[in-house]
């Protein structure tokens, strides 16, 4: 695996993290009107928020240390810590939400 930085890897990280902003700041109102009673939230959504951060959190901490065990730079390892909150941020909102946001395909992380 190549971990020379690109211009192009730098702008992923950014996006990367202003999709995972963006998307916590929509699952944290989601909720807090969910528990405030001015929304619909599922039965278990208090339970859920609390138990799937330590293993989110884990498997970030795990990734971005193993890219960084092989030699990977400061933007590769960034990258590899927000890309599985990335997901479950976006999950959520779109659970939450019961679907998604024209936004969501305007850039493919897959395609470099």
């Amino acid at each position: 695996m190549d971990f020379t930085s690109r211009p192009i890897d730098l702008m992923r990280l950014a996006w990367s993290c202003a999709k995972l902003q963006r998307d916590a700041q929509q699952v944290i109102a989601l909720r807090m009107l969910g528990l405030s009673g001015m929304r619909h939230m599922p039965s278990d959504e208090a339970n859920r928020m609390v138990q799937e951060k330590p293993p989110v959190f884990a498997k970030a901490a795990l990734t971005a240390t193993m890219v960084g065990l092989r030699g990977g730079g400061l933007d590769h390892v960034m990258y590899a810590y927000v890309k599985p909150l990335s997901e479950t941020a976006r999950d959520n909102r779109l659970r939450l939400t019961g679907g998604g946001m024209p936004s969501d395909t305007d850039f493919d992380e897959t395609e470099q």
